[in-house]
């Protein structure tokens, strides 16, 4: 049976910390956050960003095992 919390693995080596990685609890899925690989772009036809869409919860945490279906469209020159 699992609980909410925070499961944190710590990589020691000669009694030094060398790595933590954690996983928290998150709750519901309360937003989409959408994160571009750079702020600006050219108006070269060629130019183009990447926008990864991540759904977060309240505190921004990632949600990673919801799913849900997302639709997107673009107004303007693009």
């Amino acid at each position: 049976m699992y609980e909410p919390g925070e499961l944190k693995a710590v990589a020691v080596s000669t009694e030094k910390e060398m790595a933590i990685k954690s996983l928290k609890t998150t709750g519901p899925v309360e937003k989409l956050k959408i994160i571009p690989d750079r702020q600006s772009i050219t108006t070269n036809r060629n130019d183009l960003a990447y926008m990864t869409v991540e759904l977060v919860d309240i505190n921004g945490e990632r949600v990673l095992n919801a799913e849900t279906n997302v639709k997107f469209s673009v107004d303007g020159e693009a």
